[in-house]
């Protein structure tokens, strides 16, 4: 099927793979998702049996030779299919798109007769985010490193909010260094950081107060979520909820309002909450 979204289309430029050292597996993909990416959109169901005859069983029935392995094959295709991603801004609805096209890698029909579709647990897909999620510095050059960044933190609560990856700890990530540490005085800096942090609450605020609010955090969550505020039982609790509520409101009217909008889905999620 086509895919539908309810903001308007616009054209989005073409995808790129930057530098020299590309395979033909990840020009592969650069061109799928640049015929499928629109508007206008292509059928989902074409770019995922497109994307599904790049594995290297399905390119051995087609080549008979012998291919990398299917760990091999993941780390290259989530990475390239990631980077790509970052490329897309962080409110086009190609990113939807993107989205159910995953979906629909989920649902393809098994291809041997052991039943098992290779797809259906999206292997690899967690661990390249987690590999690609990569904060820019304040140094950076070029203002496009920044905007990438906060693409992938979009992508990536998409992802989150529709039970494809379990990849909170992410947004975490992003909410601690918007808000939990020492802040150094470089705007640009700051607003990517708070930036991408409000994505997590436009894509997934649901999602995060629950876990916030009904989740115990296990030893493992208390250490890998543990800030110079919040640590012990507390990185899953409605305190820390409320703190990165409060801070998006002190900023609402800064960074074209990312922060005001933050604060509105946290206000839909939480009933409302006062802090």
């Amino acid at each position: 099927m086509a895919y539908q979204d309810d903001q308007a289309a616009r054209p989005l430029p073409r995808l790129v793979l930057y530098g020299d050292h590309h395979s033909e597996i990840d020009r592969a993909i650069l061109n799928i998702l640049n015929t499928c990416v629109g508007p206008p959109y292509g059928l989902l169901g074409d770019a995922s049996v497109a994307l599904d005859n790049l594995r290297p069983s399905r390119r051995h029935q087609h080549l008979g030779e012998n291919l990398e392995s299917d760990s091999t094959f993941l780390r290259g295709f989530w990475r390239t299919f990631l980077e790509l991603v970052s490329q897309i801004p962080c409110d086009d609805p190609a990113q939807g798109y993107l989205v159910m096209l995953i979906k629909d890698l989920r649902t393809l029909p098994p291809s041997n007769t052991s039943g098992m579709s290779f797809w259906r647990h999206l292997p690899g897909l967690q661990i390249g985010i987690k590999d690609i999620w990569c904060e820019p510095t304040r140094y950076e050059y070029d203002h496009q490193v920044y905007e990438q960044w906060i693409n992938l933190n979009a992508f990536a609560s998409r992802l989150y909010f529709n039970d494809l990856a379990e990849c909170y700890g992410l947004g975490i990530r992003a909410m601690r260094r918007a808000f939990e540490h020492d802040q150094p005085q470089d705007n640009m800096f700051m607003n990517c950081r708070v930036k991408a942090a409000a994505q997590w609450m436009f894509y997934s605020a649901d999602k995060l107060f629950s876990l916030m609010t009904t989740c115990r955090p296990t030893e493992k969550d208390q250490f890998d979520h543990l800030s110079p505020l919040f640590y012990g039982i507390v990185v899953f609790s409605l305190d820390r909820w409320a703190f990165w509520k409060k801070s998006f409101r002190n900023l609402s009217g800064a960074t074209r309002d990312d922060a005001g909008t933050a604060v509105a889905n946290m206000d839909r999620a939480d009933g409302g909450r006062p802090v």
